[in-house]
């Protein structure tokens, strides 16, 4: 009976790695915060050419995702920050060039989505640069917490928005 309940909080935790990852959270009372594995990259190519890593324009990743948050007991909300964080990677060019991509943070407890907002981000490589990182702040994410539920039984998931193609990529090449 033991090694069953062990098997299953093993699982469990597999679980909960495999969803997400990148993660940290300031205050321990308040919902985490973590990128979505299979969407904390997205890789585009040129247009009309195959996935082969020589017709990559870039690939940008997510690299990490923090939070902080109000609790506001009263009206059993909170309020909470996040700061993502960015790395993008091309091939060396002499061509200076801005890029600009989608990407979503949910609100998610239990099984549900209670939430899912898009964002976009813009970066740049000047002539020669082959790396960029850079950061976004979104100020604001409010939760509502139901009553069977506290603040930190929620989770903020963070990834870029991709296409079903993007998708597959993804898992193919296990980014």
């Amino acid at each position: 009976m033991l090694r069953k309940v062990l098997l299953s909080a093993i699982a469990a935790l597999a679980a909960c790695a495999a969803l997400s990852g990148c993660a940290s959270n300031v205050n321990p009372s308040c919902p985490t915060a973590a990128g979505l594995v299979d969407a904390s990259s997205l890789t585009k190519f040129a247009p009309g050419a195959s996935e082969d890593p020589a017709h990559m324009l870039y690939r940008v990743e997510l690299t990490g995702v923090s939070t902080d948050c109000t609790l506001h007991n009263k009206t059993r909300t909170v309020d909470s920050t996040l700061s993502l964080h960015f790395r993008a990677t091309r091939s060396p060019s002499a061509t200076a060039v801005t890029y600009s991509v989608p990407y979503f943070v949910a609100i998610h407890s239990g099984a549900d989505i209670t939430a899912k907002r898009i964002f976009t981000i813009r970066f740049h490589f000047a002539p020669g640069q082959t790396t960029a990182t850079f950061d976004d702040h979104i100020s604001s994410a409010e939760i509502h917490v139901s009553l069977d539920r506290m603040a930190f039984d929620y989770q903020l998931l963070a990834g870029f928005q991709l296409n079903k193609r993007e998708l597959e990529y993804n898992r193919k090449e296990g980014l």
